[in-house]
């Protein structure tokens, strides 16, 4: 898949009871003479499954949590872990969808800005000129947030 001129790579894009986390990720790196990286992704469908009170559905939901889709949008090495959530796993770090909180190499989760759904366009920003990291929300800054570690 192209998306401006850029080849990204989904990784395990079925969605199943016993399948981990997809990812999409670039197959180019930043630029290393890049100060600023910025990017947006349009949230076209937030995964949330709808219950339809089909009896002929398949699968069966342990919980109601297992109904809702999480988005994170971050940023990783070139070591991360392909196969959790952007700031589950070492070397990577997110925003995630459901609860707003910024997630680092799955050690720290904290609180840092609003949920979001489907419709929503949001923006992640590496500042490498003062080592930080903002994400925006369809155009609205939601504040500088994390130092970024010196090796990415």
């Amino acid at each position: 898949m192209y998306t401006n001129n850029a080849l990204i790579s989904i990784l395990n894009p079925s969605r199943s009871k016993n399948n981990e986390d997809s990812v999409i990720r670039t197959t180019n790196p930043i630029p290393l003479q890049c100060k600023l990286f910025y990017f947006e992704i349009d949230i076209i469908n937030d995964g949330k499954i709808e219950d339809d009170d089909n009896e002929d559905d398949e699968y069966e939901y342990d919980n109601e949590d297992e109904k809702n889709g999480i988005i994170a949008i971050g940023f990783c090495t070139k070591s991360a872990e392909l196969n959790k959530l952007p700031g589950c796993g070492k070397d990577s770090w997110g925003y995630h969808s459901d609860d707003g909180n910024f997630f680092d190499c799955s050690e720290i989760e904290e609180p840092y800005g609003p949920t979001f759904k489907t419709g929503d366009t949001i923006g992640c920003c590496l500042d490498f000129r003062n080592n930080t990291v903002f994400y925006t929300k369809n155009g609205i800054n939601l504040g500088n947030y994390y130092f970024m570690p010196k090796f990415i």
